[in-house]
């Protein structure tokens, strides 16, 4: 496991008064432990090294070129190219990827840290019983939530730039356990699992490819 010591310079002008002609300036740094960890390093001669990094949490873009410059230059060796790529425990793909090629490039593939909140905080009306709220890293992030109403269930899905119309989905039986199909599933053979755990499983003729996080 490895740290990262990112200063936060917050600089404030405390005041001036004009009795005294006289100024004050003060400076706070604040310090935020970054850790992550090495999960690989390949390297093929001097041409490419590729790093996969495990982080515990989403973090700011200016954290992520910090990480990146301090394993690019933290090895003596000379490398054509560089790639460091990102994980973060809700996404089972990569969350971004930095490569020096021979410039710093970020590329996202996840959404960023300000999108993660601005998504966290929009919240939809639900006047029937909620069955469950989940965040779901699918292709992109999105929030899902199931609600169950006059003898129907509803499914709201809600992103970064507003909500989806709410889709009627039904009520399925697999092999005893209750289960959640939409009409484009039901062509493909795709249901929906709300497991023990208050996770949503998705699941096909292949079995379960994706589980969404409850939200608590």
């Amino acid at each position: 496991m490895k740290y990262l010591l990112l200063a936060l310079s917050l600089l404030s002008v405390v005041g001036c008064s004009n009795e005294s002609n006289t100024s004050t300036n003060s400076g706070q740094v604040e310090a935020e432990k970054v850790e992550f960890n090495i999960r690989s390093e390949d390297n093929k001669r001097d041409i490419k090294r590729v790093v996969e990094v495990d982080l515990p949490k989403r973090i700011d873009e200016n954290q992520i070129k910090i990480i990146a410059d301090e394993i690019k230059f933290g090895d003596k060796k000379e490398y054509e190219r560089t790639f460091v790529v990102f994980f973060i425990p809700e996404m089972e793909k990569a969350w971004a990827t930095v490569s020096f090629d021979p410039d710093f490039k970020l590329t996202m593939l996840g959404s960023s840290e300000q999108n993660h909140e601005a998504l966290k905080a929009k919240d939809v009306t639900i006047t029937g019983k909620k069955l469950g709220e989940w965040n779901a890293n699918w292709g992109f992030e999105y929030k899902v939530i199931y609600e169950e109403k006059d003898g129907k269930v509803l499914r709201h899905q809600i992103f970064t730039d507003g909500e989806q119309k709410p889709q009627e989905i039904q009520i399925i039986d697999i092999k005893g356990q209750r289960a959640y199909q939409d009409s484009t599933g039901k062509e493909h053979g795709e249901y929906y699992i709300i497991n023990k755990d208050g996770d949503l499983e998705f699941w096909s003729e292949n079995g379960n490819y994706y589980t969404a996080k409850k939200i608590s």
